[in-house]
Parts: C-alpha cells; structure tokens; sequence
C-alpha cells in the first residue's frame, strides 16, 4: 500500500513541477515540498511559488468488487500554496489564474498514468480549495488546495 501510495505523491509532485510559463500557465512553480508547511520559508522573486503537500489519513478502505485480495482507498492530498502576487490594488486575479492552472494541471490525468502506462489511481479530483489569505507582512498569498484521490492496493504487497 505505502508503495502505491509513495507513487502518487510523487507523481504528484511530479505534475506540479511542470507548472511553468513556458508550458502556458500563469506563473512557475519553483519547489514543492513534501512535508508541512513551513511558514519561515519566504517566497522571494526568484521562487515566485511554492507548494507544501502532505498526505491525509485513509478514508474508507473497503474491498473492491472485483477482487477480494485488492482494497480500495481514498486519501486526500493537502497542498498549501504561497504565491508572490503583484501587489496592485486588485490582485485576486492572479491569485485565481493560478489556483485554475492547478487544477488544470491535476485534473489532466486524473488516473495518473505512470512510465509503463499503468493507472496509479481510479480517479483523482480537485475536491476543495479554501479562501486565499493575504499575509501582509510577507506580501505573499497562501491558499488551501486538497486533492482527493481513490486507488486500489494489493494489502499483502511489500
């Protein structure tokens, strides 16, 4: 299960890295961060993103119709995001664009395909974004995604 699980994350992270101007989004995504988020990192102009994920708890395991050696689980992946918006009077649109490049990233291969063109997952979805906070001090944004995510494991694999 933590193999399958470990995989997603990182195919996760994977597709958040490509978030660049050069692929057609509105801004890069410079780091993304596997644990906590950490509020001493600062964004600066030179890492104009960045994205802590972490992984929820397990919801609902259950067996799947098909097979009573699988099991099939959902977990929802947090991402925190802290983003360095041009200060105008009315940034909300850039904060917007970006939260719309996330879920336009993430919602492309919601069964994340890997290398040897295997689903990872059953489904994944953008299932929750919260209100984005201005922190005046910083000049930054910080906003709440949470991706939730539906796989089926095998419980007796390494």
């Amino acid at each position: 299960m933590s193999d399958k699980r470990k995989k997603i994350i990182n195919f996760q992270r994977d597709r958040l890295l490509e978030i660049t101007k050069k692929a057609g989004f509105s801004r890069d995504v410079k780091k993304v961060i596997k644990g906590p988020k950490n509020p001493a990192i600062e964004v600066s102009p030179s890492t104009s993103t960045i994205i802590w994920m972490r992984a929820g708890a397990e919801l609902s395991p259950f067996e799947t119709f098909e097979s009573k050696e699988e099991i099939e689980s959902t977990f929802v992946l947090e991402l925190e995001v802290r983003l360095k918006p041009a200060l105008t009077s009315d940034f909300s649109d850039e904060v917007e664009d970006f939260i719309r490049d996330i879920k336009r990233k993430l919602h492309d291969k919601p069964t994340m395909v890997d290398d040897a063109l295997n689903p990872l997952a059953q489904w994944s979805a953008v299932s929750g974004v919260g209100k984005p906070e201005f922190i005046p001090d910083l000049g930054v944004v910080d906003v709440d995604i949470n991706v939730t995510i539906e796989y089926v494991y095998n419980p007796t694999d390494p």
